[in-house]
């Protein structure tokens, strides 16, 4: 596919011209060394929870649905970001 083709040109030249690349996993870091990326500038941050302390809780279990005023019908998507 000629596409993916200039997109991993692309990507090769933001790889090298970057100084730091952080990934969220070893699997994503040793995909990008098997691409030719320097080693060295892989940072890996690993993106985790511990689940016995963060488990999931029924919508209609869940009491904070009440305590915000949030309808338990709407779509509610969910990001943290620990810093």
């Amino acid at each position: 596919n000629p596409l993916v083709k200039i997109l991993r040109k692309l990507e090769k030249k933001i790889y090298s011209s970057v100084s730091r690349i952080l990934v969220c996993a070893n699997d994503v870091k040793e995909t990008l060394i098997s691409r030719g990326v320097d080693e060295g500038k892989i940072t890996v941050i690993h993106d985790w929870i511990d689940e016995t302390s963060c488990i999931p809780v029924p919508k209609n279990e869940n009491p904070l649905f009440d305590t915000f005023g949030i309808s338990r019908e709407d779509f509610i998507f969910t990001y943290a970001l620990r810093t």
